[in-house]
């Protein structure tokens, strides 16, 4: 998705301007190496990257190719990528040490403070949104 105007690209997930436009197969590149040099056995590997092409938009509305491969379309923020890599590997009960040197090498903690408040604004809006249907029901009756 392109703000019209701009040759600004909005990440599918979080509709977040990309920053870093790279595809998730390079993405992927960058997960495989630091599982290798982390020392994770190939059948952890697998199963992590099983999981990621589970759940990874491979289509995109973007028409700017990766900036390292030139091949891919980039459809991703690097946030959204890696918080759901993260979530991949706690699920699969990867030990938290590992997850803890993951998000430290890969997640912008500005983006994670972000993404906290974002999440609570949104609950507080559903909060809201559910205290005055109740109220409504109340008058209702």
């Amino acid at each position: 998705m392109v703000l019209r105007g701009t040759e600004q690209y909005l990440c599918m997930e979080c509709l977040q301007v990309v920053t870093n436009p790279i595809c998730y197969s390079c993405f992927s590149k960058h997960i495989s190496s630091w599982l290798e040099y982390e020392g994770a056995q190939s059948y952890i590997q697998a199963r992590v990257f099983r999981e990621i092409n589970k759940i990874i938009r491979k289509e995109s509305l973007n028409k700017d190719q990766c900036i390292l491969c030139n091949n891919n379309f980039i459809n991703m923020c690097s946030f959204c990528f890696y918080s759901k890599v993260e979530r991949i590997m706690e699920k699969l009960d990867i030990p938290s040490q590992v997850i803890g040197d993951f998000e430290d090498l890969f997640i912008d903690k500005s983006y994670k403070i972000q993404d906290e408040i974002i999440m609570e604004q949104r609950t507080f809006s559903i909060e809201i949104n559910e205290s005055y249907l109740d109220e409504e029901d109340s008058e209702d009756k």
